[in-house]
């Protein structure tokens, strides 16, 4: 029987068969053992080195604490075998091996590809999944059985899946050498799937050969699992690649010359500020000019840029900072740069890309399929009551207009069964500080939650408006966090808090859009998709959300 080994195994770029140089690091071609190895069908480079040895870090702690010197010391050995099977490009990394691969020319896609055609839905063991915000942030958690992905809570729009960990359909992976020897029917085998693939591979020339011509056969014949095929929907643009530096140009060109013929640019909240109160001005600096203004719009930050050379922006925006802050000058989400307060869109022959929190996502036509699917059903459900016009709402005695306060404060005492909750905060478990319920409860029980927008002040607030959403559904779904609310809604009404229930009934982004009619389409892509994740997540709840267009 041939033997096997677990590999980590990467898809590189596609190179000819004499550039398999190409692949590996600069750092890497001095003092490194480079040798072409024969596999006879397939081409091969092998790049291997070992770093001088040096001290084992904690000898010292235990030099200190006592007096022995053990004088351990370790080095660090790395290999990583280059092969070009066919028309594809691979590289197996042993140690520290992934050191060699350039990071640019490595496809992240390819473990995933893998995944979504062989993994067993109903045996997924652990997601990795990275969330498109400020704080970066990384959670791994565990899928329960016979779950679906969506309704366990993943954000097509929100997250991207950095690693997944589950169990084979082996029928799919009859190819390979370590399931085609073994041929036990109670063989299990779990793929290991992030960067790169965690996978059994022949430890023969030969039969190494036919294992990756039987990966490359499954990526190419076997079509995505349904409920797995979302996973691929939204993919992260690599940061040091041509079309980065392209689309980082694009947007300061739409930022200069509005087009949209080439794409949409406008302001948006970052993700960090989602889950807090609106902001009531925003201050900051960029390319050395100050601003301080109550509606943060794309003129703001171009002004300052016009001065430099365009192919400056990115880097001036990049370096920029800006921060919202509330009404009595208390801070919400900190400083950050300029760049993470927009938000563009970019359209070319193959797919479309959006920048959100200052980094780049491709998404295809599956996606947006989606998107407009499930904001369209949202839009279309329909409501036993109707709000008033937002101009009949009486007008702020400072500004001369009618502000959202003012007209939640109208709606209130206009129509019965009504709750003007407006800026008040219920503190809850992952919220310590609180968050805002929503803007009027409803006559029965719905959250409502209200905003005026424009298409001068782009997709911040309606992105906003659906984040808060969905972060105030999840949270009262929390029974300590719900009996708050309940003593929350009991100042005003005792008897509503008493008829409440034990959770949301359902949620309503109630809007009004000043210079256009409003509808799924004239959202931008960034907020359908914030939309359609609070509908897909407040749906898999039990909790139904609706649009409301105020006129």
């Amino acid at each position: 029987m041939t033997q096997t080994r677990v590999t980590t195994l990467y898809r590189m770029a596609d190179v000819g068969p004499d550039e398999l140089h190409r692949l590996v690091v600069d750092r890497a071609r001095h003092d490194h053992e480079f040798r072409e190895v024969d596999f006879g069908a397939a081409q091969g480079l092998l790049v291997a080195g070992q770093t001088d040895e040096h001290d084992v870090e904690w000898v010292r702690a235990i030099r200190a604490l006592t007096g022995v010197d053990l004088a351990f010391s370790t080095s660090t050995s790395s290999a990583a075998l280059f092969l070009r099977v066919d028309d594809a490009t691979y590289a197996l990394t042993y140690g520290h091996g992934w050191h060699f691969l350039r990071d640019d020319l490595i496809d992240h896609q390819f473990a995933l590809r893998v995944a979504v055609r062989t993994v067993n839905p109903d045996e997924i063991r652990d997601i990795t999944r990275w969330a498109l915000s400020a704080k970066a942030r990384v959670d791994r958690n565990l899928v329960p059985a016979r779950q679906g992905l969506w309704e366990f809570g993943l954000r097509e729009h929100a997250e991207i899946i950095r690693q997944l960990n589950g169990r084979a359909r082996l029928h799919l992976l009859g190819g390979l050498t370590h399931v085609r020897e073994r041929g036990d029917r109670k063989l299990q085998l779990s793929l290991d799937c992030g960067q790169s693939l965690k996978v059994p591979l022949a430890v023969d020339r030969a039969h190494l050969v036919g294992d990756l011509r039987a990966l490359s056969a499954i990526e190419r014949d076997q079509p995505p699992h349904d409920q797995l095929a979302p996973l691929l929907w939204v993919r992260r643009v690599p940061s040091r690649t041509p079309q980065r530096a392209e689309l980082d140009g694009a947007v300061a060109e739409l930022l200069a010359e509005p087009d949209p013929a080439r794409g949409e640019i406008g302001v948006a909240y970052p993700a960090r500020y989602y889950e807090g109160p609106d902001i009531h001005y925003y201050t900051g600096r960029v390319a050395g000019t100050h601003l301080r203004t109550e509606e943060l719009t794309c003129d703001h930050l171009a002004e300052p840029l016009a001065a430099l050379p365009r192919d400056e922006w990115h880097r001036a925006l990049s370096a920029g900072r800006i921060e919202g802050r509330r009404e009595d000058d208390e801070e919400l989400g900190g400083e950050l740069p300029a760049l993470h307060w927009l938000a563009a869109e970019i359209a070319d022959r193959d797919a479309r890309y959006i920048l959100i929190d200052g980094d780049w996502y491709r998404i295809g036509d599956e996606y947006l399929r989606h998107v407009r699917k499930v904001s369209r059903t949202a839009f279309e459900r329909a409501l036993p009551w109707r709000l008033p016009a937002w101009k009949d709402a009486p007008r702020n005695a400072k500004t001369g207009k009618v502000h959202e306060e003012d007209y939640n404060r109208y709606v209130a005492r206009t129509l019965p069964g009504f709750l003007c909750l407006d800026r008040k905060l219920v503190p809850g478990r992952t919220h310590p500080s609180g968050f805002e319920a929503c803007d009027l409860l409803g006559p029965d029980n719905e959250l409502v939650h209200v905003k005026k927008t424009s298409g001068r002040t782009g997709s911040s607030p309606l992105s906003h408006l659906f984040a808060q959403g969905l972060v105030s559904m999840e949270s009262l779904t929390d029974p300590e966090t719900w009996h708050r609310f309940r003593g929350l809604v009991a100042q005003q009404s005792p008897e509503r808090a008493r008829n409440l229930g034990t959770r949301p009934h359902s949620v309503v982004y109630a809007i009004h859009r000043t210079d256009k009619p409003l509808t799924p389409e004239t959202l931008f892509t960034f907020a359908r998709s914030a939309l359609a994740s609070a509908c897909v997540t407040s749906t898999a709840n039990g909790i139904p959300v609706s649009v409301a267009i105020i006129p």
